[in-house]
């Protein structure tokens, strides 16, 4: 009886700190999927443009590169037969990458309803870490949950959005 009791209250222990630990115990600026999504915080284009980046080709195959592909490898033909109308009036392509708790989406907005590199309006980015943590409660039977919430690139990045609203008035949009 004794040995079954050890075993339970280890187990206890084991599933506490091997679930729960590493969300709770362990800070986000130490998780390895919270280091990499603030690296690719750094190409959202106002983050980047307020940094001293210029959106180019250079930028676009950069952020390319993070949804596996590049200017070169693009199918316009393709991009073009997939366009979206949005409320706004405007076409656009959507590419969307989902990588654990990371979660991207790239939009290019484009002039007209041409889909070409020339043609590109302007781009958006708007990126989440999951901050998914297990939860000692639940009715699947489990007695455990994920739940959480969603950190943006601003959040991550601790950028004061005050200061950051007053130079994004000084320029039009991205563009560029």
């Amino acid at each position: 009886m004794k040995k079954f009791l050890n075993f339970i209250i280890l187990s206890s222990v084991a599933l506490f700190f091997n679930g729960c630990g590493w969300g709770w115990l362990v800070p986000y600026n130490l998780q390895p999927s919270f280091h990499k999504f603030k690296e690719i915080c750094q190409l959202e284009p106002e983050i980047y443009q307020a940094n001293g980046g210029k959106i180019d080709e250079e930028y676009y195959n950069k952020v390319l590169k993070y949804f596996d592909t590049d200017l070169e490898s693009l199918d316009w033909e393709y991009i073009q037969e997939n366009l979206f109308f949005n409320d706004s009036k405007q076409y656009g392509y959507e590419f969307d990458k989902y990588d654990g708790r990371i979660s991207a989406t790239l939009f290019f907005m484009f002039k007209d309803n041409r889909a070409s590199f020339d043609n590109i309006d302007n781009i958006w980015m708007p990126m989440g870490w999951s901050n998914l943590r297990l939860f000692p409660a639940g009715n699947e039977g489990t007695g455990f949950y994920l739940s959480g919430g969603r950190v943006s690139c601003f959040e991550a990045l601790h950028i004061d959005m005050t200061k950051f609203n007053e130079w994004e008035r000084g320029i039009e949009n991205v563009k560029q």
